[in-house]
């Protein structure tokens, strides 16, 4: 089951989630799920 959330984040941390996903060849929104999971472990 997949759940949304809003959340605000301040522009130059979106601006650098969205060049390091680019780089990983990731979305955004998979982007900060895979740092998510990482994290949890």
């Amino acid at each position: 089951m997949n759940t949304r959330i809003n959340l605000t984040i301040p522009k130059e941390l979106k601006r650098q989630l969205e060049t390091e996903a680019k780089e990983q060849g990731r979305s955004l929104n998979n982007y900060i799920i895979f740092i998510l999971n990482t994290r949890q472990k």
